[in-house]
């Protein structure tokens, strides 16, 4: 009967260190990077088909190195399409979702995932790590020109993008 609690604290102690992060249409998740002391979120979408904050939306991205920085929630089709090629379903997917994903408007490229649905924006995703690519999609906070690279510290997060709603440990990240 001994060994159950042991075996239990060494397969609990095994499962992934991710962090959720919640600020109103924002989900982030993070994980440990060897360099970083403390969890970097690397992942981050803002689904705007859920009731939207100010802060978020005011947030500033910069979709390529010729673009100016612009704020989330001023993001158009016709901007976005001057930085970022269109999205391509891929192959694999079945399609009847790659049908639905060609009904919107959709921009991707160095780890950005932008759509519009009938010219409205939905959909906004900035991932650092896809596959065996690297990207380092950058961010400022309303007002600020200084950009930040993802991953991002929390304390960065917070800057760019408000105080969070909820901060919890996940075992696995879930779309």
């Amino acid at each position: 009967m001994r060994i159950l609690p042991i075996l239990l604290l060494a397969l609990l102690g095994g499962c992934a260190n991710i962090w959720r992060l919640e600020n109103g249409p924002l989900v982030a998740f993070s994980e440990s990077v060897h360099e970083a002391p403390e969890p970097r979120y690397t992942m981050l979408w803002i689904d705007l088909r859920k009731k939207t904050d100010a802060r978020v939306l005011a947030a500033r991205i910069k979709l390529a190195e010729q673009a100016p920085l612009t704020a989330i929630g001023a993001l158009q089709p016709a901007f976005v399409a001057r930085y970022l090629p269109p999205f391509v379903p891929p192959q694999q997917w079945p399609e009847v979702i790659r049908e639905k994903a060609r009904r919107d408007d959709s921009y991707e490229g160095g780890g950005i995932y932008v759509s519009f649905r009938q010219g409205r924006l939905v959909y906004v995703s900035l991932v650092s790590r896809q596959g065996d690519q690297r990207f380092a999609p950058r961010v400022a906070a309303p007002g600020s020109a200084e950009l930040l690279s993802l991953p991002l510290s929390r304390a960065q997060m917070e800057q760019v993008f408000g105080a969070p709603r909820r901060v919890y440990r996940v075992s696995e990240v879930r779309y």
